[in-house]
């Protein structure tokens, strides 16, 4: 369990969140976003949470958000083009915090420009965020947030998919002033070697390192049956890590309570807080 640094009783947690809001599919009734819009921007809008990760998000989705949640600066492009084609896995960053650096990469061979692995169906990305409270003083600590949704069929490609990730945030953390969080959708459980890759190259799992016990389902992953991911804790493939001095609070598997299910995964969200 981490320790708690000194200041962390004088400063109000920060609520993190990622959701897979499932694209819009058209040819599913339960997928087609204009019957699920309202009932996705609800839960944001709900969780109070400060940075929100989501993953599946066509272009319309995108735009649809960010006028449903002014509220809240939305980061990211779609993974086909760098722009709007394709899947995008956008970060939401609430208006209370300065957004300081943001950007999108591609976990493959050639990060910088639209790309994949020979091995992947589909191209991956990465869109991350470096962002602190507006009140807190220019030499205060930020936080790195870097969202990601791995390969669906291949462990092997998750991890190499996983390594662009280590790398950028290894360098990110000999910057002064920054602790970090990586969360999204892993495509992978609790035992996985994906995981166990994660922790190894210096992650700390929310879940397992949460000074209060993880509350909600067991799952993440119900496939529009909510009931079936209460007590599948296989079915947990969304993920929340941190280090660099972050200490963990909370973390919770939401449930929304709506008549309307808004996407085939649950929200995760996390309390947390920064060293000084």
């Amino acid at each position: 369990m981490l320790d708690e640094p000194a200041s962390a009783a004088a400063a109000a947690p920060l609520r993190i969140m990622t959701f897979n809001i499932k694209f819009d599919d058209v040819a599913d009734p339960r997928a087609a976003w204009a019957g699920r819009r309202a009932a996705v921007a609800g839960v944001i809008r709900d969780s109070g949470a400060a940075v929100v990760a989501l993953q599946e998000v066509l272009a319309g989705q995108r735009d649809d958000l960010a006028a449903d949640l002014p509220g809240y600066t939305v980061l990211g492009v779609g993974r086909d083009d760098g722009a709007r084609a394709g899947e995008a896995v956008p970060l939401l960053v609430r208006s209370d915090l300065t957004v300081l650096d943001a950007g999108t990469f591609w976990l493959s061979a050639t990060p910088e420009v639209p790309s994949r692995y020979t091995a992947g169906a589909l191209p991956r990305i990465c869109t991350w965020a470096h962002v602190r409270p507006h009140d807190a003083p220019a030499s205060g600590r930020g936080l790195r947030v870097w969202n990601v949704h791995l390969d669906h069929l291949d462990e092997t490609l998750r991890g190499r998919q996983l390594a662009v990730v280590h790398h950028r945030a290894k360098t990110a953390a000999r910057a002064p002033g920054q602790a970090q969080v990586l969360l999204g959708d892993f495509n992978a459980g609790p035992g996985s070697p994906t995981l166990t890759d994660t922790r190894r190259a210096g992650w700390q799992e929310a879940h397992a390192t949460s000074r209060t016990r993880p509350a909600g389902p067991a799952g993440t992953f119900h496939d529009w049956t909510p009931d079936s991911a209460w007590a599948d804790a296989d079915a947990r493939i969304d993920h929340v890590f941190v280090r660099d001095g972050i200490t963990v609070h909370a973390h919770e598997t939401l449930r929304p309570a709506a008549e309307v299910v808004p996407s085939d995964h649950f929200p995760v969200v996390v309390d947390l807080t920064v060293a000084a």
